[in-house]
C-alpha cells in the first residue's frame, strides 16, 4: 500500500519507515532528516499529553534541538521513547530516543523555554535570502538516491557555489501516516538535509555524513518551505562542519550546526 508519509504508526510507541524515508547515503537505511522529523513530532505529542488542554504556568516553546546519531538508522520496526528529564515551570529538557532491537539509534534532547514579550528587543543579525520563487530548480539534488530525496523539492539561488550557497526545500509528505504534520515537525524533518545541498566535493568521490545535528530556534518557524544559507568548512584531517542559517518565507528563524566525518572514497573502490 502506497502512502504520502515518511512513517507508519504501528500502535503504542512503535513505528516503521515507509519507502519515502530511505536514506541518501544508503537507501537500506533511514534518512536522518526524516527520523528527526518523527522525533520532533513525538516531542510535540509528549508535550500535549504532559500539559493537557489548559497548560498551567507560562507558555513555552522548543528553542534548541540536539540530535546525536548513535548507530546506523536501519529500516524495520522501532520504538520512540520520550520523557521529560528536567521538568520546570519556565525551562524544561525533553528527550526522545529511537530504539531498535534494544539499541539506541538516534537521541534527541530538546530545551523548551518560557516565551515572553521581547518585541522591544527583537532584531536579527542573520540577513534575508532570495525566496523560493526567486530561485531556480535544483536538478543536482535528484542525483542523490533514496526515497526521501525523491519525496522533496529543491530550489537553488544563482549565487551558490560548492561549500557556500542558498537552497530552499519543501515536501508534501506528512511525517507520519494518519497524523497531522505541524510546521515545526515538517521543517525539523528537513533541516538535516542542509549537509548535502552545497557540498565542497563530489558525493561520488567523497563521503561527508554528519554524526549530529543541533538546531537553535530564535523564532518559531512557519510554513512548508525551509531555506538553507549554507557554509561548509572542511579541515585537512577528515573532519568538517556545515553551518547553516535557517529560514522560512518570513525570514531567518534559527541556525543549524553539523559535524562531519569526511572520507576519500577514491581510495576505497
Amino acid at each position: 500500500m502506497t502512502t504520502r508519509a515518511f512513517y507508519r504508526h504501528l500502535g503504542g510507541n512503535w513505528f516503521e519507515p515507509t519507502e519515502h524515508a530511505e536514506g541518501a547515503w544508503n537507501p537500506e537505511q533511514q534518512h536522518m532528516a526524516a527520523a528527526c522529523g518523527l522525533l520532533a513530532q513525538e516531542l510535540e505529542r509528549h508535550v500535549e499529553l504532559q500539559d493537557g488542554p489548559t497548560p498551567a504556568g507560562p507558555a513555552k516553546r522548543f528553542a534548541r534541538l540536539a540530535f546525536d546519531i548513535m548507530g546506523l538508522l536501519h529500516g524495520g520496526r522501532f520504538q520512540v521513547i520520550v520523557e521529560t528529564i528536567r521538568p520546570g515551570k519556565t525551562i524544561e529538557l525533553i528527550q526522545a530516543v529511537m530504539v531498535k532491537d534494544g539499541r539506541e539509534l538516534l537521541v534527541l534532547r530538546a530545551w523548551r523555554l518560557m516565551t515572553s514579550n521581547s518585541a522591544e528587543m527583537e532584531g536579527y543579525e542573520d540577513t534575508d535570502i532570495p525566496g523560493p520563487a526567486e530561485c531556480e530548480p535544483y536538478p543536482e539534488m535528484t542525483k542523490w538516491p533514496g526515497g526521501f530525496i525523491r519525496a522533496t523539492t529543491f530550489r537553488q539561488s544563482a549565487r551558490s557555489r560548492p561549500g557556500n550557497g542558498v537552497v530552499w526545500m519543501t515536501t508534501k509528505h506528512d511525517v507520519c501516516e494518519g497524523r497531522e504534520t505541524s510546521p515545526f515537525a515538517r521543517l525539523m524533518g528537513m533541516a538535516d538535509t542542509t549537509n548535502g545541498v552545497m557540498p565542497r566535493g563530489s558525493k561520488d568521490e567523497w563521503m561527508f555524513p554528519n554524526v549530529d545535528l543541533t538546531v537553535y530556534l530564535y523564532r518559531e518557524p512557519a510554513g512548508d518551505w525551509i531555506g538553507f544559507d549554507v557554509q561548509q568548512s572542511i579541515g585537512p584531517d577528515g573532519i568538517g562542519v556545515t553551518s547553516t542559517v535557517l529560514h522560512d518565507t518570513s525570514g531567518p528563524f534559527g541556525r543549524a550546526e553539523q559535524i562531519l566525518t569526511v572520507r576519500d572514497m577514491r581510495s576505497h573502490p
